[in-house]
């Protein structure tokens, strides 16, 4: 199997990055969670690209501002954003999305739990584009950072969105250290609206 090829960058290839994220984003009940409003009437996995890509547009760019790396596999294959441990994760973004807010702050308190203030690498974002069949583009750009991160003695950190990306991570040598539900008592599992629901599972997901 060939190895894929690998380029980082920042702002450069945001454009290109955020089209693949988008892409990969349609079928995640946690993209309906962010960006459902009441009268919308798509499933919870399908969510119409275009309102993904207009939130991405702009919180990609964003995030690279922020200390962030963009990597891409393969001619954008597969994209993943990186936070390094001296990342700042949190910008206008979050607070202008209530519900990605309460997504953070949520997130972020399991991490104090478990990363005790210690610095980490964060992989925020990643996603293969659907219409590609390139193998092993997801482990080439998590590789390189597990391996960055075992040679400076710091934990990798990443939540996974649904149980399938979970199993992939636990392949790649992460194990689930808590899972988290957002939107209680809003959303159900498949991300519809839906009072008293128990909300959308996700898994926070270690490598140290």
């Amino acid at each position: 199997m060939a190895v894929p090829s690998i380029r980082t960058g920042g702002l450069e290839i945001a454009s290109q990055a955020a089209e693949v994220i988008s892409r990969s984003f349609t079928t995640s009940v946690l993209s309906s969670f962010f960006l459902r409003t009441p009268t919308s009437t798509w499933p919870g996995t399908q969510v119409p690209y275009e309102l993904i890509i207009e939130h991405f547009r702009d919180a990609i760019p964003e995030k690279v501002r922020l200390g962030a790396v963009l990597a891409e596999a393969d001619n954008f294959a597969a994209v993943a954003l990186w936070f390094p441990p001296s990342g700042t994760e949190h910008g206008d973004d979050d607070e202008a999305n209530a519900r990605i807010h309460r997504y953070s702050l949520q997130v972020q308190e399991v991490k104090n739990r478990w990363l005790q203030g210690r610095p980490y690498w964060y992989l925020n974002l990643i996603g293969r584009d659907p219409g590609r069949t390139e193998k092993g583009v997801v482990r080439a750009l998590i590789d390189p950072y597990l391996r960055k991160a075992q040679e400076s003695r710091v934990p990798v950190w990443l939540e996974a969105v649904d149980e399938h990306s979970r199993d992939v991570y636990a392949h790649l040598g992460f194990r689930v250290v808590e899972e988290i539900r957002v939107g209680v008592g809003e959303f159900n599992p498949r991300g519809e609206f839906e009072a008293g629901g128990t909300g959308i599972p996700l898994y926070a997901m270690m490598s140290e």
